[in-house]
Formats: C-alpha cells, sequence, structure tokens
C-alpha cells in the first residue's frame, strides 16, 4: 500500500455549537454586473437569503463580509441584491458541487477562516494550476464480507462511469487501492463497484446536499473537488472520506496571512512554535523552518498551488491550508 508522509485535511466536519467568523471576499472586476444594489452571500448558510448578508464595497472591485457560522459543510454562491444577479457554474467546476442539477460553491468551516477570494463565477483552483492531477483512492472493504472471485473498481465521472477501467490493487489488510494519472482539475461524482457493477455503493439513506455526497438524477455518488495531486481514504459505503489516511488537528491559537500568499507568508501564535514546515499535496518538503518563538515570517519562492502549513509547536502538531498566488 502506498504510504503518504503527509496528511491533508479532513473530509470530515461535524456540525458543532461554537460558532466561527468566516471571511468571504468576491472579486468583481471585469464581471460586467450592476453592482449598485450591492453584493450578497447567500446558501445554506442563510437559507439562501437574497438579501441577509450584504458585502461591504472595498473600493477596489472586491467586496467582503463575515458570517459568524458552525463548523459544518455550506452550499453557497455570490449573488446581486433579491437575487438580481447571482453566480453561475458548470457541474466540475473544482470549486463547486452539483445536487439534482444545482451547481454551488462549496466550504467546509472548521473553526475560523478567510476564504480566499474568488473572481465572479471563477474558481480560486482554476486560477493557479490547472492541472493534469494524479488521485489515488483507497477503500476499506474489511466489513463487506468475502470478496473471493471478487475485484472492487472504482465508477466515475473520470471513466465514464465504467464498471472495469480501474480495478483496485487488493493491499492485503482489508484495504483495496488504485492511482489515476493525468485527470482534468474538476469535481468528479463516483462510487465504488464490483465486477462490472455487479455490486455497488448504496447511499440511499444518506441525506443528500451533506458533505462528501452528491446526487443526480441517476444516482447518489460520492465525490472529490480534484484540484492537484490527491489521496482519498474511505470505507464502502460509508459517508466519511479523508485526504490522507493519518488523522490532523487544527489549532485556533495559530494565526498565518496573507492567505492567498505571494512571496511572504507572515505567523502570530499563542504558544512556542519549534518548526514550520511547508509540503505540497504530494507530502514533499517545500519549505522548512526553523522558527522557535511566537511570531515571524516566511519567505517562500514556490510555485502557485495548494499547499498545507505543518506547525510543529511545543506540544502540539496542526495543520493550515494556504494558497499560493
Amino acid at each position: 500500500m502506498r504510504n503518504y508522509l503527509l496528511i491533508t485535511f479532513y473530509f470530515v466536519a461535524t456540525l458543532g455549537y461554537t460558532q466561527h467568523n468566516v471571511i468571504f471576499t468576491v472579486d468583481m472586476t471585469g464581471s460586467g454586473i450592476d453592482t449598485s444594489n450591492g453584493v450578497y452571500i447567500a446558501g445554506t448558510l442563510n437559507g439562501w437569503s437574497g438579501n441577509s448578508n450584504a458585502l461591504s464595497d472595498n473600493g477596489d472591485g472586491t467586496w467582503t463580509g463575515t458570517l459568524a457560522l458552525n463548523n459544518g459543510y455550506y452550499e453557497y454562491k455570490f449573488i446581486t441584491k433579491d437575487w438580481g444577479s447571482q453566480e453561475a457554474f458548470t457541474k466540475g467546476d473544482v470549486c463547486t458541487t452539483t445536487n439534482y442539477g444545482n451547481t454551488n460553491r462549496t466550504i467546509i468551516v472548521d473553526g475560523a477562516a478567510t476564504v480566499p477570494t474568488p473572481k465572479w463565477n471563477s474558481c480560486v483552483e482554476s486560477e493557479s494550476n490547472l492541472g493534469p492531477h494524479d488521485l489515488t483512492l483507497t477503500v476499506d472493504m474489511s466489513g463487506y464480507g468475502d470478496l473471493t472471485g471478487k475485484t472492487v473498481y472504482a465508477s466515475g465521472e473520470f471513466n465514464s462511469w465504467s464498471g472495469n477501467s480501474n480495478p483496485l490493487t487488493n493491499n492485503g489488510d482489508g484495504t483495496w487501492t488504485v492511482t489515476m494519472t493525468g485527470l482534468a482539475e474538476k469535481t468528479y461524482q463516483f462510487k465504488f463497484t464490483i465486477n462490472d457493477w455487479s455490486e455497488q455503493e448504496d447511499f440511499s439513506s444518506i441525506t443528500v446536499g451533506t458533505e462528501n455526497i452528491a446526487a443526480d438524477p441517476v444516482g447518489t455518488n460520492r465525490y472529490v473537488q480534484l484540484s492537484g495531486t490527491t489521496s482519498l481514504s474511505t470505507t464502502w459505503n460509508n459517508q466519511a472520506q479523508t485526504l490522507g489516511s493519518e488523522s490532523i488537528t487544527f489549532d485556533s491559537n495559530f494565526e498565518m496571512y496573507p492567505n492567498p500568499a505571494n512571496d511572504y507568508l507572515n505567523f502570530n501564535s499563542t504558544v512556542r512554535v519549534n518548526t514550520i514546515q511547508i509540503f505540497d499535496l504530494s507530502g514533499r518538503e517545500i519549505v522548512s523552518k526553523n522558527v522557535e518563538g511566537t511570531s515571524g515570517n516566511i519567505q517562500l519562492n514556490i510555485n502557485g498551488g495548494v499547499y498545507v502549513v505543518q506547525i510543529n509547536s511545543e506540544d502540539n502538531v496542526f495543520f493550515r491550508k494556504l494558497l499560493v498566488k
């Protein structure tokens, strides 16, 4: 089984009771949209209201607002007041999911955050690294039962829902793995199947429009937002899936900015930090700096894309997602 040095981020978020400030910004420059009535955010975070959450005009073409949100999964888009105009996405756009024909941005809130600034109708990821990308899928079949004479396959939009194009390899420990290379950057719906669709995962009991699960008229499926080299692990028929195979922790006592970043990354911490490491999504270390303090900056000199920052404090290790322009 392929081992990964770096585990990116949980795709599993649970709804919490403590609200966190999440800052949203959209760049309206070049959009051609009339913003005279204001720009708003609408979604499951406010019952899709067209006038509840106005954004503030920053005077440079960008509009910003802060929402207090519980941890969890949300769908949303930017609009003008009372749905005068709204973003229109195509199924498969990498920052979105599609449920019954409705394609919206998505976010998983896990503490206070500043969301990278997209242009109207655009995904930030698509502005930095178009791919192609590699995708490794691992599924734990140990709870399935006897698989004698059976092979597990990955079937999805990446292979036109083929039941035999991408067989998984039995790792001998109950898990099965496949790596697909050269995939375009997009959101793919998929599921695991057995022996050319003789069996398939069943998500009919799971609420559609929740984290990791999306639905088309033809079925309810998993999805993965592929914006870089990605490894995803899960269990047969289980909604939960993680990007990577180790659990990680997040710590609200650490702040880094700007994010997205260009040449430098600044940080402040309420606890002493020993070292900071930056990895790409394949687990390769790109930057490592000894800190031995609570604040400072790191010179990046790295290509644009999505990275993971590992912060090693005196008594903990935690992670942040970093977007570099």
